[in-house]
């Protein structure tokens, strides 16, 4: 674990306690809060009717419960009381993330540098995080280039001061810390690729840099981020390979005008063309007409490259990877149930979240019903803080963990517990 700053003025904050203080307006939403507060070193979450036997949302010590939920790095308690000198700093410090949530590790750290440092630069390492961020580069890169990094970081908001240099005698390569092990970082894997596929791995994610914050923040844009092939009214079906072996191709492509094909993993590719019955070649044949779309939701290094960059030459335009699918695939969700990932900013979440609260619990339903929607409206408010950070790491990948199936999994775990007492 690792400090993430923010820098505000002539102040420098810990943004683990703005974690720990957006978990608790989102998970403890029935507790009025006026602020996050720092006074030397310390952060104070002020909370005016707060008592020692103030329970969480789910009955619980509250003081527990924050301390088993807030970042373990972070000196910050929740007080009815403030010390005489207490600076008042969630009024300064924004709690909107530009859709790439919290960075708290060193994982997050490197995933964000791995997006924002442009992919035609010189591989390189990271030397420190704290209390600089120093990048040192494998090759020499000159003034015009550092100053084009630093407008990147600017305009993204990246938290930390960032320094960038180019490796040579006078720096120890030994203060490297070991590079995390993720198939999503872009740097690690590219003299793998052929220039075709590098091309369009940097292409999706250059685009959802500039598209993150959009997608999370504004109002929904139509079919903005929907691609050119699925935009046209087709009867189209979806065929997730990952999860099940599919029927005979020649079944779909009789009752379809288009089939949109969810990867089979390496591993699995061959069983899965043998339950489409077709070859490679055929597949590619497909993609080219575009009566096929595939969809590779996870990092292109859970694939077998070599079909990616077959179907990537007979025809780009009909294969989408992970950051192309997330953005469409968030638009849908958005549109069809605005309430799952409201583009409004940590406080008016919690006027959202406390006003349901209310209402069901003043409402006439039976209490095994008001038990059921509050664990629901409780996993939305968890959602809402950390889905940023997970589909920033994990693209369309992590999808799946939010959204109607998390809220699907909390009502059902409600019910197996409510059955095996």
């Amino acid at each position: 674990m690792i400090l993430d700053i923010f820098t505000n003025m002539n102040s420098i904050y810990d943004s683990a306690a703005l974690i720990s203080y957006e978990s608790l307006l989102l998970s403890q939403y029935h507790i009025k809060t006026e602020g996050l507060y720092s006074s030397n070193g310390q952060y104070f979450i002020y909370c005016p009717d707060f008592k020692d036997q103030t329970l969480s949302i789910s009955g619980e010590n509250l003081q527990e419960w924050f301390r088993l939920h807030k970042q373990m790095t972070c000196q910050i308690s929740i007080t009815a009381q403030l010390p005489i000198n207490a600076v008042k700093i969630d009024t300064d410090l924004s709690l909107d993330k530009s859709g790439r949530g919290h960075l708290i590790t060193g994982g997050d750290i490197e995933y964000e540098i791995d997006l924002l440092i442009p992919k035609n630069y010189p591989s390189y390492s990271i030397k420190s995080y704290y209390p600089k961020t120093i990048v040192v580069f494998s090759k020499v890169i000159d003034e015009n280039q550092i100053e084009h990094l630093n407008t990147i970081f600017r305009s993204n908001n990246f938290p930390l001061e960032s320094v960038f240099e180019y490796q040579n005698n006078s720096i120890n390569q030994n203060i490297q810390r070991e590079p995390i092990k993720s198939n999503n970082i872009f740097k690690r894997f590219e003299a793998e690729l052929s220039s075709s596929l590098r091309s369009a791995w940097q292409e999706d994610e250059d685009d959802w840099i500039s598209m993150r914050h959009d997608l999370l923040s504004n109002p929904v844009k139509g079919n903005s981020y929907k691609p050119d092939s699925l935009k046209q009214k087709r009867l189209r079906c979806l065929i997730d390979c990952s999860i099940m072996p599919p029927d005979n191709m020649h079944n779909y492509i009789s009752m379809y005008e288009q089939i949109c094909v969810v990867a089979p993993s390496y591993s699995n590719q061959e069983k899965i063309l043998n339950g489409f019955g077709i070859t490679i070649n055929e597949l590619s044949e497909l993609v080219r007409l575009g009566r096929v779309q595939m969809l590779f939701p996870q990092s292109i290094k859970n694939y077998d490259i070599n079909l990616i960059e077959k179907l990537i030459e007979v025809n780009r335009s009909n294969v989408h990877f992970s950051r192309k699918i997330s953005a469409f695939t968030l638009t849908e969700i958005r549109k069809r149930n605005p309430l799952l990932f409201p583009n409004t900013n940590a406080y008016e979440k919690k006027e959202i979240l406390s006003s349901l609260h209310k209402y069901i619990t003043e409402s006439s339903a039976p209490l095994e019903s008001k038990s059921l929607i509050q664990k629901g409206i409780s996993e939305m408010g968890h959602s809402w803080v950390s889905f940023p950070s997970i589909i920033n790491q994990l693209g369309a990948a992590g999808i799946s963990l939010y959204g109607p199936t998390n809220l699907l999994s909390s009502f059902l775990s409600t019910n197996i517990e409510r059955t095996s007492n």
